[in-house]
């Protein structure tokens, strides 16, 4: 078995559901065997995969489930996973669709597939009240909005926004 890690199986089905979104959307009036058809054909090319050589039968059909999964919770149907027996007539009933709803769902399921990257969080230097004291959660200190304000400075009342505590 090829080297196969997480990103690259995310990868190969959405390579595999935007495959059959492509080729279903020009497909225009002619008849396609199904959807679970469709899928499987394009699991089995290593052209869409962009693959040294062709995976496994097993591989490939594992690579076809989790896209037919991926479609049938697009549409709004729960299979509780890939080897529910319901999946093949889950993906069925969806085949009875119109060709224009077969692209949107494909599309659907190839965007919830694309991998991006976690976002960077950038994480600047805390920032630093009087006395040294760092101030709470990036506020800036400020003077006190309290009644015994004196100067700018309660004295250390401990009111929550008090910029002056001690």
């Amino acid at each position: 078995m090829p080297g196969i890690g997480l990103h690259a199986d995310r990868a190969r089905v959405h390579a595999i559901l935007a495959h059959s979104q492509i080729v279903l959307d020009n497909s225009g009036d002619a008849e396609w065997p199904g959807l679970e058809a469709l899928l499987v054909t394009a699991a089995e090319n290593s052209l869409v995969l962009d693959t040294a050589g062709a995976l496994s039968p097993e591989w490939a059909a594992l690579l076809a489930a989790e896209a037919a999964w991926h479609v049938v919770n697009a549409a709004g149907q729960v299979a509780s996973g890939l080897t529910d027996p319901r999946l093949t007539d889950l993906l069925a009933r969806l085949d009875s669709l119109p060709p224009a709803t077969k692209v949107d769902l494909l599309s659907t399921a190839a965007q919830r597939t694309r991998f991006e990257p976690p976002p960077v969080v950038s994480v600047g230097p805390a920032q630093v009240g009087p006395r040294g004291h760092q101030a709470g959660h990036g506020r800036k200190p400020g003077p006190c909005p309290c009644a015994c304000n004196s100067a700018g400075f309660c004295g250390g009342c401990g009111h929550a926004g008090c910029g002056g505590r001690r």
